[in-house]
């Protein structure tokens, strides 16, 4: 063989080679291309949104009173996909909502028992129940072309308020998307309404029976159980030749709609029947099924899902119609659940212990009696005493500003109530209340280290500054420094555009989060003069493991500095990262760990124990995403856990750290109220599973401890997410990597059959005619080169290392 006869190998080889190249980087670009276009595909603006239906300070005068809030549906075609109750058992025995074909009332509050002609239920709330988030492709269908064009939330005040002057705003949060749901949902509600429990009577049962007469297919996934105080244990049943138990339930635990874990399909004349169980061991006489407190009920709600094009979203199973089918019901329909204290103590409206929620604070703070407006800020300072600062009756929504930032309900004039209270942090009194007539809609609250209040209005567009509660009754009631134009937006020097936080050094110089609209950070001396500025607006960038160039924002919502950092740090909300500075305004690091998102809201330090404390948005998407307050240790950017209250948060705006960093304090703009954690210094991280919600206990470990503690599950999801994110950069090394060698190989392979042809007699080169690649690299360096594994490996690693810009890992890994 000569050199020209080598030619054919060497093209036939560099063929294969280049083939397999290519069919690799295809098959990685198209999985690629393929799981961008879902989640573009998925992304719909401005959906799903949010509704509150809320009492407007409601005075129950007498026990038992029903009081019904009526709600028009907007125009157009919506699926309910979540439910999150705005109420609290010490206040409200229950609510429920209702769907309505038509209007309610001529009046938008109404005392009621029926709230509307021909009402299907579509939700329920008691006990402090956790919020009801739908299955994936499930959702009550509302609006036109259904016959539920109204809404009526009803709520039933089991005892009068003491206090005459004491309001309650209970209400409901609706999670809606215009996107069409494949699935409708609806309730089936078994119900006994004539029964009578004799007295002085352990085990006493009230059945409810009845065949399924709908032409729907129902598929259950929830339930929920009511009874009154005499209550035990209510069961219920599918029987279709043999008995299925549908759910059961302790009706004094927390009355949510409890998962069902198998799957079921409740067809035409299935048999139906729930059994209540009581004890009226403690009554001298009968209790009769009635609305009072002091009456019973035996209700057992099913949530279902069924054909979205027919199905129904209501059916109703009442009374004993089928008493001989009942008679057959399992004989343990009437054992009661084994005790769990955990959920006794919340459906008691008692803060577990284990769930480290110290306390909830709502209209009810210490022995005052407070209605809260939208709690936007929180702040605590050096003494530990607890600022909170709210818009009384004034609400951020869609009318509140113009296109161009403009403050619409000017004309309104100052919110009238008292938008800054004192609490004290021990026995949770209100110690102060001022600021009345002030501002128009408060957002940002800082103590700085002298004691004076900075406060952020973004109605106003103004940053103001107030002297200390010890300095004068004065300094508290009029600015002694206000920074910005009063209702004029902008994006010069003099100017903010609904300025969203401040951050003060112990030296005087004060950060502005200007975020809302200029995207920026503003730094002023002490006295107001302007220094610099930084930040820009950055794209939504839709890649998941992607974010935008550091020192760009999507709205700075909130500014912390740490001072023995010499940083300052910024919540990049809708960027769901947090990023730090200098004092000068340079780029120094930034984290992103999938728990800030899918928006991170505020931020806050201690520097005791050098931990950033952070708090989540909720979910502008239907991602099943937990809300959440997270731990940061700021001395290696490792999250240290996360963390929320027992029933879940609902739209957390802020956070505040005590000075010994024993306490952190979470407010919640929707709900309205106010969260107190206690932090507990063990290395120990759990994650407890109670009735369908998961408490993250917080837990710190001690300085020298650097044993992370993350969950195994979401450190390999990270895992994934780091190898994904180097795929593209994997395949570009590969190329430049492979065509050298190619060459190398094709080089070789030439020079050796040159080589042959000079030294093996022409015979022996035409018989052999097989292409040996083996052979061809026997005995040549080449061999030697392509041996060197670990030089290989460590080159790659060092071409698919992070950027130059220093990046914290978002969740760290576990020690073996």
């Amino acid at each position: 063989m000569n050199c020209c006869e080598c030619l054919p190998n060497c093209v036939v080889l560099l063929l294969l080679l280049s083939l397999i190249a290519l069919k690799s980087g295809d098959g990685e670009t198209i999985s690629q291309g393929n799981a961008l276009s879902r989640q573009q595909g998925s992304k719909t603006s401005n959906d799903p949104v949010t509704y509150e239906i809320q009492m407007p300070g409601i005075t129950p005068t007498k026990d038992d009173e029903y009081f019904c809030q009526g709600w028009k549906v907007p125009d157009g075609e919506f699926f309910v996909v979540k439910f999150q109750a705005l109420a609290k058992s010490d206040t409200a025995h229950h609510l429920l909502l209702f769907g309505c074909p038509g209007p309610v009332s001529e009046s938008p509050v109404y005392d009621c028992r029926d709230p509307c002609f021909d009402s299907k239920i579509m939700y329920a709330w008691a006990r402090n129940a956790a919020p009801l988030e739908l299955p994936d492709d499930v959702g009550f269908h509302i609006g036109n072309n259904t016959d539920i064009k109204y809404l009526s939330m009803q709520v039933h005040y089991a005892t009068m308020f003491a206090d005459v002057d004491r309001k309650d705003y209970t209400g409901v949060q609706l999670t809606v998307t215009k996107t069409r749901q494949k699935y409708v949902a609806g309730i089936l509600l078994l119900v006994s309404g004539m029964a009578v429990i004799p007295p002085k009577t352990k085990n006493f049962h009230v059945d409810v029976s009845c065949y399924f007469d709908g032409a729907d297919v129902l598929y259950p996934f929830a339930f929920r159980t009511h009874t009154h105080m005499h209550g035990r244990v209510v069961s219920a049943y599918m029987f279709n030749g043999t008995w299925f138990q549908l759910g059961k339930g302790n009706p004094h635990w927390p009355q949510a709609f409890w998962p069902i874990k198998e799957n079921y399909a409740i067809k035409h004349s299935d048999g139906l029947a729930a059994r209540c169980t009581y004890d009226s061991s403690d009554s001298d006489k009968e209790i009769s099924m009635g609305e009072t407190h002091n009456d019973e009920m035996c209700n057992f709600y099913l949530m279902y899902y069924t054909d979205s094009r027919s199905g129904r979203s209501y059916y109703g199973c009442g009374g004993n119609t089928v008493a001989e089918l009942a008679k057959t019901l399992p004989s343990d329909s009437d054992v009661p659940l084994p005790p769990d204290p955990y959920l006794d103590e919340i459906g008691e409206g008692v803060a577990p212990k284990d769930s480290k929620t110290v306390d909830r604070w709502t209209q009810r703070l210490g022995s005052s009696q407070l209605p809260l407006g939208q709690v936007c800020a929180v702040a605590v300072d050096a003494n530990g005493s607890v600022f909170v600062f709210h818009r009384g009756r004034s609400v951020w929504d869609s009318s509140s500003f113009d296109g161009r930032a403009n403050f619409r309900l000017r004309a309104n004039g100052p919110i009238r109530e008292k938008t800054m209270i004192q609490i004290n942090a021990s026995t949770f009194d209100v110690v102060a209340q001022w600021a009345d007539n002030t501002f128009y809609m408060p957002h940002g609250l800082s103590i700085d280290a002298r004691g004076n209040f900075w406060v952020t209005d973004v109605a106003l567009h103004q940053v103001m500054r107030f002297g200390p509660l010890w300095s004068s009754p004065q300094a508290v009631s009029k600015p002694e420094l206000v920074l910005g134009v009063a209702f004029e937006p902008g994006d010069d020097e003099k100017h903010f555009c609904k300025p969203a936080d401040v951050a003060v050094l112990r030296s005087g110089e004060v950060f502005v989060a200007d975020g809302y609209c200029n995207s920026r950070v503003m730094k002023f001396s002490k006295d107001g003069i302007f220094i610099k500025q930084w930040g820009q607006h950055s794209k939504r960038v839709e890649l998941t493991n992607s974010y935008p160039p550091p020192s760009t924002f999507d709205i700075v919502h909130s500014v912390v500095v740490l001072e023995n950092r010499n940083l300052v740090c910024v919540a990049d909300r809708e960027n769901a990262r947090v990023q730090c500075f200098t004092y000068d305004g340079n780029f120094v690091s930034q984290l992103h760990p999938k728990e800030f998102k899918p928006q991170i809201f505020a931020i806050t330090y201690n520097e005791q124990t050098g931990y950033l404390y952070t708090v989540s948005g909720p979910s502008e998407s239907q991602e099943n995403i937990t809300v959440k307050g997270n731990t940061i240790d700021m001395r290696n950017g490792t999250l240290l856990n996360s963390w929320h209250p027992i029933t879940g948060f609902s739209q957390p705006h802020d956070v505040a750290v005590s000075p010994d960093g024993g306490f952190v304090y979470v407010v919640e703009i929707g709900p309205n109220v106010i969260w107190k954690f206690k932090l507990q210094t063990t290395a120990s991280h759990q994650s407890v599973k109670k009735a369908g919600a998961f408490v993250h206990p917080i837990s710190v470990g001690d300085d020298d401890d650097d044993t992370h503690v993350e969950e195994e599950e979401a450190e390999e999801e990270e895992g994934l997410e780091k190898k994904e994110s180097y795929i593209g950069a994997t395949l570009i090394i590969g190329g430049l990597i492979i065509m050298p060698l190619i060459v190398m190989v094709l080089i070789l392979v030439f020079l050796r059959c040159c080589r042959k042809a000079k030294t093996q007699p022409s015979a022996s080169r035409g018989n052999n005619r097989r292409f040996n690649l083996g052979s061809l690299l026997a005995g040549s360096r080449a061999s030697e080169f392509l041996g060197k594994d670990d030089e290989r490996r460590l080159e790659l690693k060092h071409l698919q290392s992070d950027s130059e810009v220093e990046e914290y890992s978002s969740v760290p890994q576990q020690n073996a």
